[in-house]
């Protein structure tokens, strides 16, 4: 639809005008001036074709103002605009790819917040291997230490057997000293194996 132009007084004048200068013409135009100005006196539309027609075929001496100035109280009606409906296929592929880019984004946004370990269906096996490994190096430690505390407990019990005085503060000094040493040596090699 072609824009339209309030009708106003100058605007009815010069229509008025031109049906008279070109009254022999028989022109689209001028037909359709004519119907306006003869049916449509009560309208207050026309259509802005019909407005330019009658501007540039004026007489110069009745109207000397430029087409500007002539719609100058008057308003520019334009039809209103309807997009055209999108086509469903569309609509479906942008709303699968705005899904897929939140997505992307979402990820590219927490890949660094809380990363979750996710378990394989063969990962409970592994665990209980490293488990059982970790258990038997404590218990290997424990056992190491302790049997060194009661190596030197019992050494010292055996070697002052025959003296017949108290030997238990030198039993147990001796247990300590060599459960210490082994206990430092074993640490070593624990987290020497760890490090690898």
């Amino acid at each position: 639809m072609e824009p339209k132009v309030k009708v106003t007084e100058r605007i009815r004048e010069i229509l008025q005008d031109v049906t008279e200068k070109l009254n022999t013409d028989t022109t689209n135009e001028i037909e359709e001036i004519k119907t306006y100005i003869i049916k449509n006196e009560k309208n207050t539309e026309i259509p802005f074709k019909l407005v330019h027609f009658a501007y540039k075929n004026r007489k110069p001496e009745k109207c000397s103002l430029y087409l500007n100035e002539l719609l100058e109280d008057s308003d520019l009606i334009l039809k209103e605009y309807i997009p055209p409906t999108r086509n469903p296929e569309l609509e479906a592929r942008i709303k699968k790819l705005k899904t897929q880019q939140e997505n992307k984004d979402y990820k590219k946004m927490t890949k660094n917040v809380g990363t979750f370990k996710v378990h394989e269906p063969g990962s409970i096996g592994k665990e209980l291997k490293t488990l059982n490994n970790q258990m038997i190096g404590v218990f290997n430690f424990v056992l190491t230490v302790g049997g060194a505390f009661v190596f030197g407990y019992m050494a010292t019990k055996y070697a002052f057997a025959d003296s017949g005085q108290d030997s238990f503060p030198l039993q147990l000094m001796s247990g300590l000293v060599l459960g210490t040493i082994v206990f430092f040596a074993d640490l070593y090699f624990l987290v020497k194996e760890d490090m690898r």
